[in-house]
């Protein structure tokens, strides 16, 4: 019972952060949209997603380090906790400077020559790829505190390192605004100075509350090196798949149609962000316990927590996912203007789509790293994923469309999330009215999904430009019926725990 207690504890917190930083976020997305222009908003994401990709070695630690520092703290005995959080930062510090090496070679070379910049903003963009570069790194070595804080389930902290970066960066976007010239070099160094105060942050908050389990020691546990080393290998495959399949997809389509597309790409994973952000605070709230359930040996607890958390992921991203996919360019007019690059909304259809996808799946990722033995599902995780930059560039080959180039990445998520599935249902003995109740569950809100954006695509009912009123009307209507549709399929325990706390509110509101 406590251990509930402490999930739906941190998920209010991690809600509240969530809650505040997309508000956040959206301001600031339009002000630094509006201020930069299209060209210099598509160029510096451009360039963070360029830089993004030579992280993949620490994608591939940073789940690793997560599982074992939970793994740790489930064992109860604080020198292992303190031996494995020393271990993890000699890793990721050795993964800051190889990242660096290749930053400042290869990939500077890369940017110069290689990437579709206009040759007048060659300069800027070195400059600016130099604080990507210095943000990068410092992300890298904060990985290991990040991950204490959440393995010690303290969302709290975490929750308001979150919501004092996101208004910081709201402050930067309005600073720029009062800039006459070199806006991008401006934006970019403050957000490198902001990235400096936050690792400072996560290093005094780690040392107030955890002092004695980040004593930094040079000397390491070779064997628990080795450990985390094996383990994270089979990740470093799947985060160099998963990787280009996103990063790589946004630097495709600026090689093939420039900075313009690069924008509404950017404007669409800022999207994709924000969308997931719902999910994903449910599913970090959930992760600690899924995996020290499983290293205790409370499977059935384990499966529950699994089941669980894919569900509620799916109806919370649902919820915010119906209004982009009924109207997307009209969630996009009102947030950023009227002057929107070419594709945006139908980016941001696409990726709302997979990232439903991936968050239905979070779970089941997580509970593969939970049971530690990895490498057939890594293979075979990672061969799918690999599979969408080279379909992606045949496909703008062959048919020379923004619109069908986007195929592939659909079906790859879907395939992703097919096997996600089989591997968790094929490796654990769930009952069977537990499996028919799950698929029935996520079977009826896919139906739900697909009805709606099918009526939309076929136009049944028509975007009506000159009432913002009825088309919100429309989509309170339907998100009303999809919260009745959740109510009707979930289990007898979650209507009851629902009409309780619906008592409670009535009450707390005098009806």
């Amino acid at each position: 019972m406590s251990n509930n207690r402490t999930i739906i504890s941190n998920t209010l917190f991690l809600y509240l952060r969530m809650l505040v930083i997309i508000s956040l976020s959206l301001y600031t997305t339009r002000i630094i949209f509006n201020t930069l222009g299209i060209e210099n908003y598509g160029l510096f994401n451009l360039i963070a997603s360029f830089v993004v990709l030579f992280s993949f070695l620490n994608s591939a630690m940073q789940s690793g380090t997560q599982r074992f520092l939970n793994v740790a703290l489930s064992s109860g005995i604080q020198e292992r906790v303190k031996v494995t959080f020393n271990v993890a930062l000699n890793i990721h510090l050795a993964i800051a400077f190889l990242v660096l090496i290749g930053l400042e070679t290869f990939g500077l070379w890369y940017l110069t020559y290689q990437l579709n910049i206009p040759s007048d903003k060659v300069d800027v963009a070195q400059v600016v790829y130099q604080f990507s570069v210095l943000t990068t790194i410092l992300g890298i070595i904060s990985v290991p505190y990040q991950a204490l804080i959440v393995a010690k389930e303290r969302m709290s902290l975490f929750a308001y390192i979150g919501i004092f970066e996101a208004i910081v960066k709201l402050l930067i976007a309005v600073t720029i605004t009062y800039i006459g010239s070199n806006l991008l070099i401006a934006y970019s160094g403050l957000l490198g100075s902001m990235a400096v105060i936050v690792f400072l942050i996560y290093l005094f908050v780690s040392k107030k509350y955890f002092g004695t389990e980040i004593i930094y020691q040079f000397k390491t546990d070779i064997g628990l090196t080795k450990e985390m080393l094996g383990f994270s290998s089979w990740n470093f495959f799947g985060q160099v798949a998963v990787l280009s399949s996103n990063q790589g997809i946004t630097i495709l389509y600026n090689l093939f149609l420039g900075l313009t597309v690069s924008a509404a790409m950017a404007i669409a994973q800022q999207v994709r962000g924000l969308v997931g952000t719902l999910a994903n605070s449910l599913q970090v709230a959930f992760n600690p316990q899924i995996v020290q359930s499983y290293a205790k040996g409370h499977i059935d607890r384990h499966n529950m927590l699994v089941l669980n958390a894919s569900r509620y992921s799916l109806y919370l991203i649902s919820i915010i996912a119906i209004p982009f996919l009924l109207y997307a360019d009209l969630i996009l007019k009102i947030w950023l203007g009227d002057t929107l690059p070419t594709y945006a909304g139908f980016f941001v259809k696409v990726m709302v789509w997979v990232t439903i996808l991936e968050c239905l799946s979070g779970p089941f990722w997580m509970s593969a790293h939970a049971r530690g033995d990895i490498k057939k599902y890594q293979l075979i995780i990672s061969s799918i994923f690999l599979l969408n930059l080279p379909i992606t560039y045949l496909s703008f080959k062959l048919l020379n469309s923004a619109y069908w180039s986007f195929a592939p990445t659909i079906i790859i998520a879907l395939i992703a999330l097919i096997y996600r599935m089989h591997y968790f249902f094929n490796g654990n003995n769930l009952a069977k009215e537990e499996t028919l109740f799950y698929f029935k569950n996520i079977g009826c809100m896919f139906t739900f999904l697909i009805v709606i954006q099918t009526i939309q695509l076929l136009g049944i009912w028509v975007l009506n430009k000159n009432s913002l009123f009825l088309n919100f009307l429309i989509i309170l209507v339907i998100e009303i019926i999809f919260l009745i549709f959740i109510i009707l399929c979930a289990n007898t325990q979650e209507r009851t725990l629902f009409q309780k706390f619906l008592k409670k509110l009535l009450v707390k509101i005098g009806i």
